[in-house]
């Protein structure tokens, strides 16, 4: 499911660009080598963010261990830009849930809806051996003519 939101990019507010500058101004003597600080500075002019650098930063929160005062904590966004990515990802997430949902409740998994095979013997009647060859084609035209114009109004 995952595979199917690389390529998307989301609108990266105006608001979360003036936080992550008041978080980049947090860190003092903060350099090229603290973890977060390109991010950082990267997120404070973007307008959009893809999908894989939304992963990173969640991947980065997931597996950060120190405690929120340290430098590539804050750089990254505190937890105001982990919550902000959370929404993102289950948001789009759920969405192709749901979109994935409706399309098999619906029929519209692109699976082909089978057909009758055409070379079955549709003729249900049950007993026609005492019936004289008359009143046996009779039945069995009218049970055809019945057959083909459920077809009809299935295929219409």
């Amino acid at each position: 499911m995952n595979n199917q939101l690389y390529g998307k990019v989301w609108q990266f507010p105006q608001h979360m660009q003036q936080h992550m500058k008041i978080c980049f101004a947090k860190v003092k003597n903060a350099d090229a080598n603290v973890e977060g600080y390109n991010r950082n500075r990267r997120l404070q002019l973007a307008n959009q963010v893809g999908y894989p650098e939304l992963k990173r930063i969640k991947n980065f929160f997931d597996s950060h261990k120190g405690n929120p005062q340290d430098a590539p904590f804050i750089l990254n966004g505190e937890n105001k830009m982990k919550d902000f990515v959370n929404s993102i990802l289950s948001g789009a997430r759920q969405s192709l849930s749901t979109s994935k949902e409706i399309r098999n409740n619906t029929g519209m998994d692109g699976s082909k809806p089978e057909l009758a095979d055409p070379n079955v013997n549709l003729n249900i009647s049950q007993d026609t051996a005492n019936k004289s060859t008359i009143e046996k084609y009779d039945l069995q035209v009218t049970e055809s003519l019945k057959r083909i114009n459920d077809l009809i109004t299935k295929l219409l």
